[in-house]
């Protein structure tokens, strides 16, 4: 895995799914972070700039039968490319530390400590008789959103202990309102009515955006540092080499005398959003099925050749994504996704071992819930927690 930092040099702006021309009198905000697709672009065009200077090559002459494409692939195929993250990155001197988005099992309350959601009694809804996630309205409760957490505190999380602290995504980046004038460019004038307001964002120092990429030929691996154009409004950015592995969330080890509620599924990159009504299964792109027949209504199914039952679940708000195919020079589909943070509960047999409970954890910490290009760009990868019994011991936010 060659790991890789995008630092701005100016700010950055990459377009939400609304057209330019769809967006009325609205101001168009920029996706934050930036889509693993454009970072990918990035680095798949910077590959390819290798290459061709070593074959003496343009790409002029690039096409689905190119042998490049054996590297980079083309269009949506990928070839052997496979990418992790993108995550946050803060960095001092030869330091970094991964960030991502706050799980949304915790909350902020206003007497300044963190505290988990509480899952409650099963109550009768439109799916059946479910179990919710509750607030305690008490304690004034509300959910960590446009929070970040550091991998060292995300570690804590699946130990099923509460975060030292997140950061909220202002102190990260600022946002600026920027005034764009469409332009003609046959008669280089401007055009009537082409009017556009857009929010910019620029990150605080230190911050940057990393991203990991494997399967391909080193030889045309980005060693040294450079600056590059960055998504559709060709924005600058620095491109950095990693040197040293940044650390992922580490998975949880359950001891003999040990009680659990049962474990959790956190969802590191966005899910691809499969979902065609509300009969479909809470986890997309599985194969988990409805099962009343008990108390309430839970969802069973595999991961990885392990048996799991799903009993409830927390998610983030979908968002939209779509961008430019490069290959057949028109807009690409625009897709949900569920973001990530959101997380599924599971359940654990009351007679199951520790060393059972700890062979699948291993087995789906860091795993992918997604197959084929969805993989080959990060999305869908996991972690697992524990999902402890008396867990609301307060910790300072």
């Amino acid at each position: 895995m060659k790991n890789y930092l995008f630092t701005p040099i100016d700010s950055w702006f990459f377009k939400e799914s609304r057209s330019m021309d769809g967006s009325g009198s609205n101001i168009l905000s920029s996706l934050f972070p930036p889509p693993t697709k454009t970072l990918v672009g990035a680095l798949r065009s910077q590959i390819g700039e290798k290459y061709h200077t070593k074959h003496g090559t343009t790409w002029h002459g690039f096409n689905a039968q190119h042998d490049l494409v054996n590297i980079i692939g083309y269009g949506n195929d990928y070839a052997t490319l496979e990418s992790q993250g993108a995550w946050l990155c803060y960095k001092q001197q030869d330091k970094g530390q991964l960030y991502f988005p706050t799980p949304a099992n915790l909350l902020k309350q206003d007497n300044g400590f963190y505290a988990f959601f509480e899952i409650g009694v099963a109550v009768q809804s439109d799916l059946g008789r479910i179990k919710f996630a509750e607030l305690d309205f008490n304690k004034k409760q509300s959910p960590l959103e446009n929070h970040y957490i550091s991998s060292g505190d995300f570690s804590q999380v699946l130990q099923g202990k509460l975060p030292r602290q997140t950061i909220s995504q202002d102190k990260i980046v600022k946002e600026e309102q920027r005034l764009g004038i469409g332009r003609d460019r046959t008669t280089r004038s401007t055009e009537q009515g082409k009017l556009y307001q857009t929010q910019h964002l620029r990150f605080e120092q230190g911050w940057g955006v990393y991203l990991g990429l494997t399967g391909f030929d080193e030889t045309y691996a980005i060693n040294k540092d450079r600056l590059i154009r960055l998504g559709g409004e060709a924005r600058m950015a620095s491109l950095t080499k990693i040197e040293k592995p940044l650390v992922l969330p580490e998975h949880p080890v359950v001891n003999a005398s040990e009680k659990l509620d049962g474990l959790i599924i956190y969802l590191l990159t966005p899910l691809p959003d499969y979902r065609k009504n509300n009969n479909s299964p809470p986890l997309p792109n599985s194969s988990f099925k409805a099962d009343d027949s008990g108390e309430y209504l839970v969802w069973k199914g595999q991961m990885a050749g392990v048996d799991i039952t799903i009993e409830t679940a927390i998610t983030g708000k979908l968002f939209r994504l779509g961008g430019w195919d490069m290959a057949k020079h028109r807009p690409q589909a625009v897709k949900s996704y569920i973001p990530a943070g959101s997380c599924w509960y599971i359940s654990i047999q009351a007679d199951q071992k520790a060393d059972d409970i700890n062979q699948i954890i291993e087995k789906l910490h860091c795993s992918y819930l997604t197959t084929g290009n969805d993989q080959a760009l990060g999305y869908g990868q996991i972690v697992i927690g524990k999902q402890v019994e008396n867990k609301n011991t307060e910790n300072k936010k």
